[in-house]
């Protein structure tokens, strides 16, 4: 659990649409903004919809890799 000065994310709200080549072009309406980003890098933001810390997002995805 985090402490409760600590730092909290989460993604904004965004849309995306495939560009192709492995990116996705991203629409982040709050700032009326366009992007050109890899759709692994979508594909994360799409799976931080909670508040947590940094270091609790990467736990998050670091769990959730396929061991060897």
């Amino acid at each position: 659990m985090s402490s409760p000065t600590a730092e909290l994310f989460r993604a904004a709200p965004f849309r995306y649409y495939p560009a192709g080549s492995g990116h996705d072009v991203v629409y982040l309406p709050a700032r009326r903004a366009i992007h050109r980003v890899p759709s692994d890098d979508v594909q994360l933001a799409l799976r931080c919809t909670r508040f947590r810390t940094l270091a609790e997002h990467a736990a998050s995805e670091t769990a959730a890799l396929p061991t060897p």
